[in-house]
């Protein structure tokens, strides 16, 4: 968090009009340490906000994420960026990316972007990390 809030700072001098975003990664879960408790996701994005993030991201980095989970914790991160754009990330690890997609924009998501629908994420902490979901209803983005 010191970093954002030091290129935030270095935004703000240097005044520059760049929307910095963040991310919450394994915001769903994690292969190394398991369940993730959601209060803990909700105040990182608290802090973020609070930092100077203009736009938040929720990662669903392994594909642990069920719809149910999906649209209860997008409801309160919506909540809590009230003006900041979110935008969510899902992979299609157990088959329900699409339904993932679709539960973030019931809860009021409006951005999927194309990076976090469309690539392929491996490396040693998310081995069995599978592709994002493909299909072209997933690759929409809409304006609120």
């Amino acid at each position: 968090m010191e970093d954002f809030a030091r290129i935030v700072a270095s935004r703000d001098e240097a005044a520059v009009p760049v929307v910095l975003g963040a991310g919450v990664a394994t915001a769903f879960g994690c292969t190394i340490a398991g369940k993730v408790d959601e209060r803990i996701v909700l105040g990182l994005v608290e802090t973020l906000i609070e930092a100077g993030a203009g736009e938040i991201t929720i990662a669903d980095t392994v594909g642990y994420a069920n719809p149910a989970q999906v649209y209860g914790l997008m409801r309160k991160v919506m909540a809590l960026a009230d003006a900041v754009p979110v935008a969510c990330h899902f992979h299609d690890t157990r088959g329900l990316g699409l339904a993932n997609v679709m539960a973030a924009v019931d809860a009021g998501v409006r951005s999927m972007p194309r990076w976090a629908v469309s690539a392929v994420v491996r490396s040693r902490r998310t081995p069995r990390a599978t592709s994002t979901p493909r299909t072209p209803c997933s690759c929409w983005r809409r304006r609120a």
